[in-house]
């Protein structure tokens, strides 16, 4: 099921149940465990601060990852309204990251993924997927300051937002709001501008979402609002 928070062309939007527990558990694995994870990251660009642990799979080190990958690539391109995401960007892209949050205040806040308000360059970021697959007992939301959104995903759900908009990378700040109980760890999915895209590459999850599409108004699980 597709929850839409936001329609293109700057499309916020949940993929319920996206990745399975095993798909996660593989992940995992491949990251060698959260332990195992590099060095706490405190700093980021623009500013931001981000307390987690955080690991590339590059997917030449892993080709068990290019199914998953290039299903969640159709997911994007399908939901971004965008046709100039690369079908190659497994190749071509960047890599996926998982990052773990593991202690209480483990955080990332406001930032861009993308060069903010500027008009992108041909190997730019315009959209992003974000996979949940362990979510914290409290806190650890994500929220976006357009639109005073926040969005309160279950294990396994896939968020994918884009932000080109009108020729320019729009000023999509979003946060990671602060664990404050239990942990939470994520695999994180960029794309870029570059090339285009093949309409079958996005047939199959099309087809997965279309008979449950579900737009969210201000009630249930998307609560306006941006404070953590």
């Amino acid at each position: 099921m597709c929850q839409i928070y936001r329609p293109p062309p700057d499309p916020v939007v949940l993929w319920k149940r996206f990745a399975s527990p095993h798909e996660c558990d593989a992940l995992l694995e491949l990251a060698g465990g959260l332990p195992h994870l590099p060095a706490l990251a405190a700093g980021a660009p623009q500013g931001t601060i981000r307390r987690s642990l955080s690991k590339a799979l590059h997917w030449d080190h892993h080709p068990q990852l290019a199914a998953f990958q290039a299903r969640m690539l159709a997911a994007a391109q399908n939901w971004t309204g965008e046709d100039r995401l690369d079908p190659s960007v497994l190749a071509i892209g960047e890599p996926m990251n998982l990052a773990a949050y593991l202690n209480p205040g483990d955080e990332y806040r406001s930032h861009c993924d993308g060069r903010c308000g500027a008009r992108p360059s041909a190997q730019d970021r315009i959209a992003t997927s974000i996979i949940y697959c362990q979510v914290a007992d409290e806190g650890g939301h994500t929220t976006f300051s357009n639109g005073h959104l926040k969005i309160v995903p279950e294990q396994g759900d896939m968020l994918t937002f884009g932000y080109l908009v009108d020729g320019r990378i729009s000023l999509e700040e979003h946060s990671a709001c602060p664990v404050r109980r239990g942990q939470k760890w994520i695999a994180t999915q960029w794309y870029r501008a570059a090339g285009s895209y093949a309409t079958a590459a996005r047939a199959a999850e099309a087809e997965f979402c279309a008979e449950s599409e579900k737009r969210i108004d201000g009630d249930g699980r998307a609560e306006r609002a941006v404070s953590c």
